[in-house]
């Protein structure tokens, strides 16, 4: 289990201790003489690194297995929802609305949110909000748990393979976190983690089907709880790599975080993250409308506040945005680009596009399997 809470300064009693033990770990490079990619033994998180390599072995396992082997019918609609609410549950809740409190939400829907978050083996609510506000605050630094500068792998993943370094530490002491203290689902959530993930991302969604559609156990187990699982994972793990490296800077050109097409589309709407990083509190995430580009998470996010589930929506106006980019960002982009006024149909044209274009890459692991079978002869789905 991916446990993000170790040599973290949250609660702890021997803070200055850590810190210390930390510190003399980076800097004593005599101690030791054995490394791993560059790590010392004690840099690393074994209990993370082996659940990592325990989960994407089966991975591989299940990826062949499914290719050979029948899959029910409903089991696909199946994944895919349960993947996208574990999407949600991250960049709707433990992002948009914990991390950066960019809305507000009645208790039904943030307990939906905390729930389904569950089922992202991604650490907790409190754990990711925690992290992500000194993600923005020390961006691209060595305060920053996800630093881009340390190189792709890590950004996308090896930060959970490494214990914090100390300058995340050291500056995590500065942010207030009593907000999420005192919200009772997220303190619920990180007391009974271990087990609610259990519960909600593996037995359930690996028995439903079982029962329900008389699916095979193994091909449920391998799709609904491995599969969908660690796929989900890497696709909201770009926003980090990918959107940190790779693309454009029309909103602030001085930071790190870029325009990322293909961001936007694996993570359901977090990829317009040069324009996060500077409007952080855009409940959107993005400046554009949900039906002007691929953005599952905003439109959800609106159809709650038309029920009233979600309230105090907050976006930055076009004149604090264009004001903003007019000094920090590159207006010569922006002017061509985002503010010229294209006529409703085409933009609707566009918007429409865009969505086929990114259900489509957002789906991509399913077609390796049914290419497979398709070619061998083997039946796709039966019912």
């Amino acid at each position: 289990m991916i446990d993000n809470d170790d040599d973290d300064i949250v609660d702890v009693n021997d803070e200055d201790d850590k810190l210390a033990k930390a510190t003399n770990c980076v800097n004593d490079k005599k101690r030791f003489t054995l490394t791993i990619f560059g790590y010392r033994p004690e840099q690393i998180k074994w209990t993370n690194v082996i659940w990592l390599l325990f989960t994407h072995s089966l991975t591989i396992i299940g990826y062949v297995y499914v290719s050979l082997y029948p899959v029910k019918f409903f089991t696909v609609p199946w994944i895919a929802m349960l993947g996208v609410a574990g999407g949600f549950g991250v960049s709707i809740g433990a992002h948009r609305l914990f991390a950066h409190r960019s809305f507000k939400a009645r208790w039904l829907l943030r307990f939906g949110l905390v729930l389904v978050e569950t089922l992202s083996m991604n650490g907790g609510c409190y754990s990711y909000a925690r992290d992500h506000r000194c993600h923005h605050k020390f961006v691209d630094t060595n305060g920053d748990p996800k630093n881009a500068k340390r190189g792709f792998f890590f950004a996308h993943i090896g930060w959970w393979m490494l214990k914090k370094h100390p300058e995340v530490i050291r500056m995590g002491r500065k942010l207030n976190h009593k907000d999420l203290d005192d919200e009772p689902l997220i303190v619920w959530q990180k007391k009974l983690y271990f087990p609610l993930f259990l519960l909600v991302s593996v037995v359930g969604p690996t028995l439903i089907p079982v029962y329900l559609w008389n699916e095979d156990i193994v091909i449920s187990f391998f799709m609904s709880a491995v599969l969908r699982t660690v796929v989900v994972v890497h696709h909201l793990f770009t926003v980090n790599s990918i959107a940190h490296i790779f693309g454009i800077r029309p909103y602030n050109k001085d930071i790190g975080p870029t325009e990322s097409k293909i961001t936007m589309y694996l993570s359901l709407g977090e990829g317009s993250h040069n324009y996060h990083h500077t409007f952080p509190y855009d409940y959107a995430n993005c400046e554009k409308k949900w039906w002007e580009v691929f953005n599952p998470s905003t439109l959800f996010v609106d159809m709650c506040s038309m029920v009233g589930l979600a309230y105090d929506l907050k976006k930055p106006s076009d004149r604090v945005v264009k004001g903003i980019v007019s000094r920090i960002g590159d207006p010569r982009f922006y002017e061509k680009k985002l503010t010229v006024q294209k006529p409703m149909r085409k933009r609707i044209m566009l918007g429409a596009y865009d969505w086929l274009i990114g259900t489509v890459v957002a789906g991509w692991a399913i077609y390796p399997p049914i290419l497979f079978k398709i070619v061998t002869g083997r039946p796709v789905i039966i019912f």
